[in-house]
């Protein structure tokens, strides 16, 4: 049993509900509000992504040479103090470098220079020793550090006597 509507022609209307173009005006824009509401909310969601990847350190394997380098020999001071460079060779990184040197006698490790440190961003670095006493073995320690990487370090030792 149905519900007759008189329409504005007097003609009467079966179901109200099913035939009433406002319903189905109606009916289509809340379909077409729901699809719409839909898609919006799914293509406005977060995409899960994975964290960005830690940037890449750049700075190239730290190498140093020493000039005069003794090599396996003992270095010879003519005078109280011995003085060298301090070469690098390799790439000097991006934030320069952190010198380390220190001077101990052999016999004791008894410590003439405490450790010195020289901040630097040029490839050649002049170093000079204490006092040396004559006819004694030291051994100087050198040590470079990257100020852009504490990982990237280059040691380099060898033994120095005064004549």
């Amino acid at each position: 049993m149905g519900t007759y509507v008189l329409g504005i022609f007097g003609k009467e209307y079966g179901n109200f509900l099913l035939l009433n173009p406002i319903y189905h005006q109606m009916k289509f824009f809340s379909i077409t509000f729901s699809i719409t509401f839909l898609l919006l909310l799914t293509s406005c969601s977060k995409k899960s992504t994975d964290p960005p990847a830690p940037p890449v350190d750049t700075d190239q394997k730290l190498v140093i040479t020493l000039d005069p380098d003794p090599g396996a020999a003992t270095a010879v001071a003519m005078a109280a103090n011995y003085s060298f460079k301090v070469k690098i060779t390799s790439k000097m990184p991006t934030g320069g470098v952190l010198l380390e040197y220190t001077t101990k006698k052999d016999s004791d490790n008894s410590i003439l220079d405490p450790l010195t440190q020289v901040n630097s961003s040029t490839n050649s670095i002049d170093v000079t020793t204490g006092s040396l006493e004559s006819g004694t073995l030291y051994i100087v320690t050198i040590t470079v550090k990257s100020k852009s990487q504490a990982s990237n370090t280059a040691t380099k030792t060898f033994k120095v006597a005064r004549k």
